[in-house]
């Protein structure tokens, strides 16, 4: 896993990110609006995101179930990266 950069150009990344939205084209592809990538794109960049390394595991009723065998950053895991920012940036 690669350090979240909380740098401006890491920050203006994450605003990019959340920007961005996913559409369908006419077609019924997905294509982003906004941006180049989403919030969970860049998180799963930031991870070291591989997706040869996703298994299948069977089915959930109709649902595919996957495993992933490293630990992804969630937005969760963001905003509390941001929320020790602000502290450490308050408590100077």
């Amino acid at each position: 896993m690669i350090e979240i950069p909380l740098d401006e150009d890491g920050l203006q990344r994450i605003l990019d990110a959340l920007d961005t939205r996913i559409d369908f084209n006419d077609d019924e592809t997905l294509r982003l609006v906004g941006g180049d990538f989403t919030l969970t794109t860049l998180l799963d960049f930031y991870s070291g995101y591989d997706s040869s390394k996703l298994s299948f595991d069977g089915y959930a009723g109709d649902t595919p179930v996957y495993s992933y065998p490293d630990t992804l950053y969630s937005t969760h895991d963001l905003i509390r990266i941001l929320v020790e920012e602000i502290r450490r940036l308050r408590n100077g």
